[in-house]
């Protein structure tokens, strides 16, 4: 059983150790602080048995779509179904908006399954979109 709630400021160091250990070229703990600033009822994380595995980030942008902007599970804890219960949790909170949108690395196949099983659908690749020079794909699916 998962708990998700809002993030804390106290959350941003695992945060961005989650980050470090699920991504090739990772936000510094400063963007997340950012984060937090823009987003305070956006950003959430998920716990289980009182350690953050999670976190995900979903808004409205002002065009009235849907976006998610980070999700990650830590290595350890991925497999057992938190990603996917984070998803369910952000889409409700999304439900309003016509479509919902993400990008993916282009590389990260598992993660692209993920979201294709989870109704997202490749909409475009847009190339070298990461800093490191890796494409993503642009993933919408409808919400509601």
């Amino acid at each position: 059983m998962i708990e998700i709630r809002k993030i804390q400021p106290t959350d941003l160091e695992r945060v961005t150790e989650i980050t470090k250990n699920a991504f090739p070229d990772s936000w510094p703990e400063s963007y997340f602080k950012k984060l937090i600033e823009e987003y305070p009822n956006d950003f959430f994380v998920a716990k289980k048995d009182e350690k953050i595995v999670g976190y995900v980030l979903g808004y409205e942008k002002a065009n009235g779509q849907g976006w998610i902007k980070a999700i990650a599970v830590s290595p350890e804890s991925q497999g057992q179904g938190i990603g996917t219960e984070m998803m369910a949790f952000i889409t409700k909170r999304l439900e309003k908006a016509e479509t919902i949108g993400l990008h993916a690395r282009t590389s990260n196949r598992k993660g692209v399954s993920f979201y294709q099983n989870l109704g997202f659908d490749i909409v475009k690749t847009i190339e070298g979109y990461y800093a490191n020079g890796d494409s993503a794909y642009l993933m919408e699916k409808r919400g509601g």
